[in-house]
């Protein structure tokens, strides 16, 4: 490893799971069992504190001296590489036996045992191609044509060829569909929270004929990103009901096909289906897919840390949507030990950390509130989610409101202001909440002028949201809620309750 293997090493120990930390230094010992002190363990602890890379600090332990410390470095990282592949080749899953069975082929061939290496590609062939391991699959295909090559079989031979062609021609139908899922989905994300955009673009992508039949998929991963496309489009439209039938179908597709999906891929389709009974109100149901997702996070031994951020957002949102709040903050404490909310940065995080923003708001808990929406607003790069950095600035600026702070909170009325300007084409109830802003800078802040202008305010959104695109704008904060709140001198978490239970 060159000079970027600092940063490899450093990037690689803090990327490992509290157990595969916990197996490498099993694994480390038995191969040095014999010694009561090695300096390559003691390389990884001292790495694993540190927050940042500093090899002065290293070499002042002394575990090893400063001309030896690149080559102990570069024997750790490939141990480290060792025991991992040693972890994760144990267990049951497909995966894990599919490369056992790799391991197992090559072997046999080394030796020269045709027979029990044929054996073992025919396995890895049919269990890789019942479970749509395209790579394996085709791995164990060239592999078994080899080995017949060299037998001169050529009744296999004709076989394997027919087979090939097979392949070939669900893949090859299968990068159709992931080409065409790209394109909607890279209009879907363009399109965001913007409007104006002409949606001639989109009903042209959805009019292509290997959206109108789910047969058109010769392969379950083929339908799975038929189904997949469907229901991002749903999303978009809003039509919550027709999305849930094609997550409904993908989950039935492969319950009936009995196919076992990468474990991350399957947490991806657990958690929109948790969105999409959130938004028919479906909460007993969302809640089972909660579980169901949280058991398999516990036993999955290649979980990352974006599918426990799809986890929690999920789970707090229920506990936003049932008015639990409560249950919501408690689960902030679980957030903070298994998340690193210092570093975490992608598009799923800032959600979370606004979800958890709201809960803290809901409970009157402003300054932890402010923190966490913090987290959003000082990261400057976080700006790619235009429309989650205008929520987060509003509610930044309820929190100053709620806790009492003037000269805070004039200033924000400019920035959040001018903030909202920037934005084009904007939905009617931010052009409302913009007029609003605008007359707040302006009247005297008695309470009799603010309630006033609060029912005014509320009254305008009213008539606004009863577009049902014009409610969507407000799916991240209930706006209307809070100046209820305002205007009845009632908690907002009781008023959130009282319009739940209706």
């Amino acid at each position: 490893m060159h000079n970027k293997s600092l940063s490899e090493l450093f990037n690689l120990i803090h990327a490992l799971s509290k157990g595969e930390k916990r197996y490498f230094k099993l694994y480390a010992r038995s191969r040095s069992s014999h010694l009561d002190n090695i300096n390559y363990i003691d390389l990884f602890d001292a790495i694993a504190k540190q927050q940042e890379y500093n090899e002065e600090q290293i070499v002042q332990l002394g575990i090893v001296k400063k001309a030896h410390l690149r080559m102990l470095k570069n024997y750790l990282y490939n141990l480290i590489m060792e025991s991992l592949r040693s972890l994760h080749s144990k267990g049951e899953n497909i995966d894990n036996r599919l490369t056992n069975m790799l391991k197992n082929m090559h072997i046999m061939r080394d030796k020269g045992l045709q027979e029990e290496e044929i054996k073992y590609f025919t396995k890895a062939k049919a269990l890789a191609l019942k479970h749509e391991r395209w790579g394996i699959a085709l791995e164990a295909m060239l592999g078994e044509r080899k080995a017949a090559i060299r037998m001169q079989d050529f009744k296999a031979l004709k076989r394997i060829k027919t087979e090939m062609k097979l392949f070939f021609t669900k893949l090859n139908n299968l990068k159709e569909y992931m080409v065409l899922q790209g394109k909607v989905s890279d209009f879907l994300q363009k399109a965001g929270m913007q409007r104006g955009i002409k949606n001639s673009i989109l009903k042209k992508l959805m009019a292509h004929p290997l959206l109108k039949d789910e047969n058109k998929g010769l392969s379950v991963e083929s339908k799975g990103i038929y189904y997949n496309t469907l229901l991002h489009y749903y999303f978009f439209m809003g039509n919550n009901a027709a999305g849930y039938k094609m997550i409904a179908k993908h989950m039935r597709l492969l319950y009936d096909t009995g196919i076992q999906l990468p474990e991350l891929t399957y947490m991806g389709l657990l958690n929109n289906f948790t969105i999409v009974q959130h938004n028919l109100g479906k909460y007993e149901e969302a809640y089972s897919t909660i579980q169901k997702h949280r058991s398999l996070l516990k036993k999955s031994e290649t979980a990352k840390e974006h599918a426990l951020i799809d986890l929690y957002i999920n789970e707090i949102n229920h506990y936003i949507f049932t008015g639990m709040f409560e249950k919501g903050a408690a689960l902030v404490k679980e957030v903070e030990n298994k998340i690193d909310t210092d570093k975490a940065e992608t598009p799923a995080a800032i959600l979370l950390y606004y979800n958890i923003a709201t809960i803290y708001f809901y409970q009157d808990n402003y300054h932890k509130a402010l923190l966490w929406i913090n987290k959003i607003i000082n990261r400057p790069h976080f700006s790619f989610r235009e429309d989650m950095q205008s929520w987060a600035r509003i509610l930044q600026l309820l929190i100053h409101y709620e806790l009492n702070t003037p000269d805070i909170t004039d200033h924000l009325i400019i920035s959040v202001y001018r903030f909202l300007l920037k934005r084009e084409k904007l939905y009617k109830v931010e052009k409302s909440i913009l007029n609003f802003i605008r007359r707040l800078s302006k009247i005297d802040a008695t309470r009799k002028a603010l309630l006033e202008e609060f029912r005014r305010f509320r009254n305008e959104l009213l008539k606004i949201t009863k577009s049902p695109d014009e409610k969507k704008a407000l799916e991240y904060f209930d706006l209307i809620s809070w100046l209820k709140s305002k205007i009845e001198n009632r908690s907002l978490a009781e008023i959130v309750r009282e319009k739940i239970q209706k």
